[in-house]
């Protein structure tokens, strides 16, 4: 604790006596900035020039879920690491740990309330041996961008399970793009995506991604696996864009239908190059998906225009459905619409067993979110298939 860069510890636990007991004892040992609080929720409001280290209760809640807030913890910008510090079993906590790991979060502990004090301050310490790095990083930031920061930017893709709805059979993944800076930090699409775009580079760190993902997966198993990555509407204005995604997999081998590319809309074009490459796609045999389905007639259009064959509903659709009749009616016609002309229905975001009946409802064939995994790194993702 010689490190002279403010940092807090915050005791994450919903029993009252617990937390205090361990404040207390963590004051009394030199950590004179530790608090607790009940909820997981509440270190957000700590995202402050100070750095933040989590000891994490495994509270399941009067739901059983609580959990599934603790990837949240990945969005906290000043977190230098967090602790599993809990009595619930090792199957349990390792699979909390896991979790954390998931989500990005670089420095995460596990440790049984059984163990000594002196175990818990052992780890705590070992994270703040990376006080000073991140002194020099968060304090000299300032306004740059992310770029700015960091002049080694290196692509690391997280695969998000995919499974059919009725079966619960994994049928692939989702590809999704992190970047990992040079401080070994791993940064979210939230922190980058609209300066790549901005910048004209969202064409090549999809090109990048694709390549990283499928020779992941090639390179460590022989069975191929439906992938989706994202592609933004810039790139579909490049009039070479389709071809080198095509090459690109021709190069690495890779069966054609099991791609699928999922366009995203940060500035909407229906100029002749969108429309060759999105048909040049579907003659190839790629699959294309429209993401973030909403029911504005701007994304009916789109429907209605490109050829795609899968649609992707927004979480918030499937959320507002639970408790409006008419827009479940309306829904579920159009799932029904889709289904008689070959079109595919994915929901995102399930968090919960409610969400996955809702999407079961709709006639969702495939479901993905937190409530059956996080975002996977290379060797999770071939665990499970």
């Amino acid at each position: 604790m010689t490190s002279a860069f403010p940092y807090h510890v915050f005791i994450v636990n919903d029993d009252r006596f617990q937390r205090i007991t361990l404040v207390n004892s963590l004051r009394k040992k030199g950590f004179s900035k530790c608090f607790g609080v009940e909820d997981i929720d509440d270190l957000s409001r700590y995202a402050s020039r100070d750095a933040l280290i989590a000891v994490l209760d495994v509270d399941l809640g009067g739901d059983g879920n609580a959990y599934e807030r603790y990837p949240a913890l990945a969005k906290l910008g000043n977190l230098l690491g967090a602790i599993v510090y809990s009595a619930y079993p090792e199957d349990i906590t390792r699979s909390v740990y896991n979790l954390l790991c998931s989500a990005g979060i670089k420095q995460v502990f596990n440790l049984n309330k059984s163990k000594p004090l002196s175990e818990l301050i052992s780890q705590i310490q070992e994270i703040t041996q990376t006080s000073q790095i991140f002194e020099e990083r968060f304090l000299n930031a300032g306004s740059e961008s992310l770029f700015e920061q960091c002049n080694d930017l290196r692509i690391t893709p997280r695969y998000q399970p995919q499974f059919y709805a009725h079966s619960g059979v994994l049928c692939g993944f989702e590809v999704l793009g992190r970047m990992t800076d040079e401080f070994g930090d791993i940064h979210t699409p939230s922190e980058f995506i609209s300066q790549l775009v901005e910048s004209g580079k969202i064409t090549s760190f999809t090109h990048k991604l694709i390549h990283k993902a499928i020779s992941e997966i090639t390179g460590k198993t022989e069975i191929p696996v439906s992938l989706s990555f994202n592609i933004d509407y810039q790139s579909l204005e490049e009039d070479t864009f389709s071809e080198e995604i095509v090459s690109l997999l021709q190069r690495l081998n890779y069966p054609f239908n099991l791609v699928t590319l999922e366009v995203t809309e940060t500035g909407f074009s229906r100029s002749e190059t969108t429309y060759q490459n999105l048909i040049r796609f579907r003659l190839s045999g790629i699959n294309i998906s429209i993401d973030d389905f909403d029911l504005k007639q701007a994304t009916i259009n789109e429907f209605l225009a490109f050829p795609f064959r899968e649609v992707k509903f927004d979480k918030s659709l499937l959320y507002k459905s639970g408790s409006d009749e008419k827009l479940f009616q309306l829904l579920l016609s159009f799932c029904e619409s889709c289904k008689r002309l070959g079109i595919s229905i994915v929901v995102e975001g399930i968090e919960s067993l409610d969400d996955e009946f809702q999407a079961k409802r709709l006639g969702a064939d495939k479901v993905q979110g937190y409530y059956y995994h996080a975002p996977l790194n290379i060797e999770q993702a071939l665990a499970i298939i």
